[in-house]
């Protein structure tokens, strides 16, 4: 739609059938569903609206609701979740059919050196434990030595090493979609040597994932941090 020029009206005004008109022409402004999943109303640059698709890029995406064991944790305005000495976090209607892929991004410091994170991913708030569907391979540096390992089992086990001040990215290809599911990894902690990891992992289930669980997978760690999830849209 062009917009009409703006008229600004007074008390008493009476407005015509083509001033009515004109506020959702093309643009249905007053019945959204004349719009598919995933629009938004798009200007052009030259005066014209409709709805379009969010453009390609990432965007913070707010959970629904957590879940978690520890101190504390909370959904902050930006859309990231802070939490304080936890063992385990879950984060629930992250994914979704706008997106297809999401990056995930965790910093934080562990309450003792270590221990790693274990993965799940999660459905209507549920975590999926089915024996043997997540495959982990993955390899870490420390002091110049590379070691390498790998395993299938109920979660994506060392998806992450925990200790002071780390960081790491997740990217996790198409989780809502019904298909296998893939995740990569890789990140540091300050250990003298800067301890690094990266993780190359799967889920061999046709299922629609909505949401994601991390835990301490050694007893009696708790990590402090901030986790953020981004949606990508190819």
């Amino acid at each position: 739609m062009t917009w009409p020029t703006k008229t600004d009206f007074v008390d008493g005004d009476v407005l015509t059938a083509t001033q009515v008109n004109n506020i959702g022409t093309n643009l249905n402004l007053f019945d959204p569903t004349s719009a598919t999943l995933g629009q938004v109303p798009v200007a052009d640059g030259a005066g014209s609206v409709a709805w379009g698709a969010v453009a390609a890029g990432l965007s913070l995406i707010t959970p629904t609701s957590i879940n978690f064991t520890g101190t504390s944790a909370t959904i902050n305005a930006s859309g990231t979740v802070s939490f304080t000495a936890c063992s385990v976090l879950s984060l629930n209607g992250i994914f979704s059919a706008s997106y297809d892929n999401y990056l995930m991004i965790l910093t934080g410091s562990q309450s003792a050196s270590g221990g790693s994170l274990a993965a799940r991913l999660r459905a209507s708030g549920t975590d999926n434990s089915a024996a043997s569907s997540y495959k982990n391979n993955y390899f870490t540096v420390n002091a110049g030595t590379i070691n390498a390992s790998s395993g299938a089992t109920t979660y994506w086990d060392d998806i992450a090493f925990g200790g002071a001040n780390h960081g790491y990215q997740f990217m996790i290809y198409r989780p809502f979609a019904a298909v296998p599911t893939c995740i990569t990894s890789y990140g540091t902690s300050d250990y003298t040597n800067a301890f690094a990891r990266n993780t190359l992992s799967t889920h061999n289930a046709s299922t629609s994932f909505d949401g994601f669980s991390w835990r301490q997978d050694l007893k009696g760690t708790t990590i402090t941090g901030i986790f953020a999830v981004y949606g990508i849209r190819s």
